[in-house]
């Protein structure tokens, strides 16, 4: 389980860096969704051998709508506010998470991880050098992306448990990077879109077929909580990754959050140990 959730932080670390410096650079949002999306979905059915069948489409719609519902707002998030506000709020899933796993998928809810989530909240805070959230419409975007993610693990789960777990990623992925591709369309004021650019994409649907084979192994063999608190390292990874290789600067209030993080999820996955 372990090497499962450490491989789907480092490609999340990846692909969080790689796809916010793309759209810095004025790529449109959705654009960018619909030809990695796409690309990955047709790597996973080569690679996976996967049969069409309607029946896997049918079980998976709630997870795919969910999860272009989420998509689509992250990323207009990330146009309209900072990494650091976004890498914090939609880690208020953390809070979510528990209600929706016990709510959905009867998971049992360790009430310990509510005050370990706070503190790991903190963590992020410190680490990410936020001071105060604007009332601006990124934050908005990314509270309701936070809620539709929830939404989105619970049902991917739910749908794994069903039918193969392969079917679920590449009916997640392909669909939902078509529904995008919709809102490309209608929200040209976003970015620029060229198809010379999918040239650059194309290897970065590589990482997202990683992705998305990984979280659906990861979700499939432990509670949606419990994996949602483990790649809360995802930021960690990136501040600690930044100060080794690039040599960008830590203080000591990044170094306390990172602190706070990780001890969060050594404490829950101590007290998980203890009672199982």
């Amino acid at each position: 389980m372990i090497h499962y959730n450490l491989w789907f932080v480092a490609t999340e670390v990846i692909l969080l860096v790689v796809g916010k410096y793309l759209l810095n650079t004025g790529i449109h949002p959705y654009f960018y969704g619909l030809v990695t999306g796409t690309f990955a979905a047709v790597i996973i059915l080569v690679l996976k051998k996967i049969n069409l069948k309607l029946s896997a489409l049918v079980t998976s719609l709630p997870t795919i709508l969910f999860f272009t519902i989420a998509n689509s707002l992250g990323f207009a998030a990330l146009k309209f506010t900072t990494l650091t506000n976004y890498n914090f709020i939609i880690q208020i899933s953390l809070l979510i998470m528990p209600i929706f796993g016990w709510l959905f998928l009867k998971e049992k809810i360790r009430w310990l991880i509510f005050p370990l989530a706070l503190v790991n909240l903190t963590g992020i805070a410190l680490l990410s050098g936020l001071n105060r959230l604007g009332l601006e419409i990124g934050v908005g975007l990314t509270l309701l992306a936070a809620v539709f993610l929830s939404l989105d693990f619970v049902w991917q789960k739910k749908a794994a448990l069903k039918i193969s777990q392969d079917e679920v990623a590449f009916w997640r992925r392909l669909i939902s990077s078509l529904i995008i591709g919709i809102f490309w369309l209608l929200t040209p004021q976003l970015g620029t879109a060229s198809w010379g650019n999918a040239m650059v994409l194309i290897p970065i649907s590589l990482f997202y077929v990683s992705l998305s084979l990984l979280m659906v192994r990861c979700l499939k063999i432990q509670s949606v909580a419990d994996f949602n608190l483990f790649i809360t390292l995802s930021p960690v990874v990136t501040a600690i990754a930044a100060f080794l290789l690039l040599k960008e600067t830590m203080n000591p209030n990044q170094f306390l959050g990172a602190g706070l993080i990780m001890a969060s999820i050594l404490v829950y996955n101590w007290y998980r140990k203890i009672k199982t």
